[in-house]
């Protein structure tokens, strides 16, 4: 009866190892029939030490077995997949051995007697079960944001410690083999204890320095990817400036642009022209030609007058069918000029209106005193002022 309790309570501890694994790396949920199947051959390490007296060599193979099935339930990059299946291995495999150890130094038992008698290599395979479970619960817990994520690229550069954990699994199966052996001494328990004691210190610098490894290079690559974003960002950036700052049917300045350069240029008392312009035909073409026909004249109209223009001028669509010009350098009485001598080249016709920056230092003023000359001149028909 008390043996099959401890079988029962060793059962129940390796499940529990195997659903922690499970629950903390969140596919309990998304796999449950798998989960279900993975938990329910966790116990089979048991029964085969159970069934096969004092092969401590087979229960390890049958655990290794099973920690490979982990692949079947929790589906993940290969390379992962064997760097995970090898830790696990060994750091139980090291903790069992250190548990059978000690238990044989503090009773009366031989090394023998432990694996030969079911009761106590059950109890010792059940404590080593929780520990294992603990030990990965709170590390899992301290570092739920690190992850063993080594991609295919990955493998040469971590060969060296790849090789220290095949290294530990053939140390851990030899170990095994010679456990086995009635003559193994009591004396060799020390070297027992503390190979598996070293094994379990060096395997948990190990993960360590993994962890710390990835979780810099994991780092590295998002402020990479960051730095990327912000350039791509900052490109997606300047064109929507440059859009903002062109008028897109004309090709003509945006109206945005035409404030900021006349407060500019108003800020530092440099002198200009502000010419209102308005296109005279534009209604009559819209609305006996349509609409495309319009639009056309509007860029044919810009395309004209910027041919023009000094390269330090600029040429803005103000509203439908309004530009204002900014003419640097210009009074009103040179801007004039210049617009006699824009009139004689461009065939379009169209009203004016001019202010300069002598006259007001604000710019809604110089608009306005524009917009009503060309308004004036416009209900004199006079072609331009």
């Amino acid at each position: 009866m008390f043996d099959n309790v401890l079988l029962l309570i060793t059962s129940v501890a390796m499940f529990l190892d195997s659903t922690i694994r499970l629950f903390l790396w969140k596919y309990m949920t998304k796999n449950k029939f798998k989960s279900f199947i993975y938990i329910l051959f966790s116990g089979i390490p048991i029964i085969v030490f159970v069934h096969f007296k004092q092969h401590l060599t087979l229960f390890y193979l049958s655990y290794f077995i099973l920690c490979i099935l982990q692949n079947i339930v929790i589906p993940s990059d290969k390379s992962n997949i064997n760097h995970s299946v090898r830790i696990r291995f060994v750091m139980y495999c090291s903790i069992h051995l250190t548990t059978i150890g000690v238990f044989a130094l503090t009773t009366n038992y031989t090394l023998s007697d432990v694996l030969t008698l079911d009761n106590i290599f059950l109890i010792c395979t059940c404590i080593t079960s929780f520990i294992f479970s603990l030990l990965r619960f709170f590390g899992l817990m301290i570092r739920k944001n690190s992850t063993f994520d080594i991609n295919s690229g990955q493998i040469k550069e971590f060969q060296y410690l790849y090789n220290f954990l095949n290294i530990n699994i053939i140390y851990i199966f030899v170990e095994a083999l010679l456990c086995e052996f009635p003559r193994y001494l009591t004396t060799n328990l020390s070297t027992l204890l503390c190979s598996n004691i070293l094994s379990i210190l060096l395997v948990s610098c190990y993960i360590e320095s993994l962890l710390k490894i990835l979780n810099e290079n994991k780092a590295k690559n998002l402020n990479i990817e960051l730095s990327k974003s912000l350039g791509d960002y900052n490109i997606k950036l300047d064109k929507m400036r440059a859009h903002a700052h062109y008028d897109s049917l004309t090709g003509a300045r945006s109206r945005i642009f035409l404030i900021q350069e006349a407060m500019r240029l108003l800020d530092n008392n440099i002198l200009f022209s502000l010419v209102y312009i308005d296109l005279n035909r534009l209604k009559h073409i819209n609305d006996t030609q349509g609409h495309k026909k319009g639009d056309e004249y509007l860029s044919n109209f810009v395309k004209s007058i910027s041919s023009n223009l000094r390269a330090d001028d600029i040429i803005s669509r103000f509203g439908g069918d309004e530009f204002i010009l900014l003419l640097n350098g210009c009074t009103c009485e040179d801007a004039r000029t210049r617009l006699n001598d824009i009139r004689n080249n461009i065939k379009f016709p169209f009203s004016a209106g001019i202010s300069d920056s002598t006259e007001t230092k604000t710019l809604d003023a110089l608009i306005s005193s524009a917009d009503k000359r060309m308004y004036l001149e416009k209900q004199k028909g006079n072609a331009y002022v």
